[in-house]
């Protein structure tokens, strides 16, 4: 399997740190509620970010 890399120069959703967790935010700054895809994001197969 290969790594997959992306660029943070088009629009996605964001990460931002949180307490002792994250919060996501779609591409137009509203919360992530959406379960299906929080599940997707925080799901076993993505990697956790490198420094």
């Amino acid at each position: 399997m290969r790594l997959r890399t992306s660029s943070c120069d088009g629009p996605g959703y964001r990460r931002i740190h949180c307490g002792r967790g994250f919060r996501y935010t779609d591409t137009a700054g509203r919360p992530l509620t959406d379960a299906g895809e929080l599940a997707r994001i925080r799901g076993p197969d993505h990697p956790a970010r490198l420094a």
